[in-house]
């Protein structure tokens, strides 16, 4: 006869190596550097920690004599002033416009000019 003892011994082994496999499997699957796209926040907004991405598209033109743009932001649009002469894959930093940090203080946000995804 089995003891409930070794019963109860058996299933939560079951169960501690069912969460250890779904731990091991999510860390195969997640990147740990790539930004973290949270759904529903703020469309064309990526997020990594408390920094928010996002990508604007730039002509050459543009780039060269420099630009207002408007970028999207957590708060809602937001316009910025591109520098001339700003190079492919330049980041510009807006300080205090990304996420919330547990000590309430904001990250910042980061325009990438590659990626032509908003205008």
């Amino acid at each position: 006869m089995i003891s409930p003892r070794i019963v109860m011994y058996v299933g939560l082994g079951a169960l501690a190596w069912t969460f250890l496999r779904r731990y091991w499997n999510r860390q195969k699957a997640e990147p740990k550097h790539a930004p973290i796209v949270e759904d529903g926040v703020v469309p064309g907004i990526d997020r990594n920690g408390d920094d928010a991405y996002c990508r604007v598209s730039l002509g050459a033109e543009d780039a060269k004599a420099g630009r207002s743009l408007e970028v999207p932001s957590i708060e809602g649009p937001h316009r910025i002033e591109v520098p001339p002469g700003v190079k492919d894959g330049a980041k510009l930093r807006l300080v205090g416009l990304g996420f919330k940090r547990p000590d309430g203080k904001r990250g910042d946000e980061l325009p990438r000019q590659r990626g032509c995804s908003h205008h």
